[in-house]
């Protein structure tokens, strides 16, 4: 994934909600052993993960190995267009053509990873708004749209959404200071230790309902 799974804005330095998701199952599920290999590169987007995924054997053992993999990926496609059109006015219309791309270039990231794993379950997380504008939101919602609709024509592929969870904060202190508090203060865009956490929270709860996709048990 992107920085999200590389967990920029985490104050830990552990790896964002990568650990927090693989304590949290081992919570419920108790488990015997649980690993987990974060392949996350702040900036990346589909292509970039595709091209990584190609060149390096080392992700493509761990996908290999892998009885689940969680994904986020999509906010930096969405930024690029953003910042190609950053003259003009941003729209849905805007996001049309490159819509189209990305859903081509997401099939070809995903070609890439059943290559390695044809079976295993894929938790792709959704993408969240982090400014309080309107059309800002329905652009995402876009974005989110053409995710959820590639995942559902995809074999054991869930999209796990996170928007509603995030953009709007957490509690009064939001609706006092007017900043998002699930937000890193360094810059407003990736999660802090508590957005992870709820990132975390959200990933659980899908691969719980899911688990006998995933889990060996002897």
């Amino acid at each position: 994934g992107d920085s999200l799974t590389e967990g920029v804005g985490d104050d830990t330095n552990k790896g964002g909600y990568v650990p927090l998701l693989a304590s949290g199952l081992d919570d419920v599920c108790h488990f015997r052993s649980i690993e987990s290999f974060n392949y996350g590169k702040s900036g990346n987007r589909t292509t970039q993960v595709t091209a990584r995924i190609q060149e390096s054997k080392e992700i493509q053992e761990g996908i290999k190995k892998a009885d689940a993999i969680v994904i986020t990926i999509g906010a930096n496609d969405l930024l690029k267009v953003a910042k190609d059109n950053i003259f003009k006015s941003l729209s849905v219309e805007t996001f049309s053509k490159p819509r189209e791309e990305y859903i081509t270039n997401i099939k070809t990231m995903y070609q890439e990873i059943r290559k390695y794993n044809p079976n295993c379950p894929i938790y792709h997380l959704g993408i969240y708004n982090f400014k309080d504008i309107t059309e800002l939101q329905s652009i995402i919602d876009l974005w989110n749209q053409t995710t959820l609709e590639f995942a559902e024509q995809e074999k054991n592929v869930h999209f796990v959404p996170i928007n509603d969870l995030i953009y709007q904060g957490n509690g009064d202190e939001k609706q006092q200071s007017n900043v998002n508090n699930l937000l890193s203060e360094a810059d407003s865009f990736h999660p802090n230790n508590t957005g992870y956490q709820i990132i975390a929270n959200t990933f659980r709860d899908e691969m719980l309902k899911t688990q006998k996709l995933w889990i060996r048990r002897k």
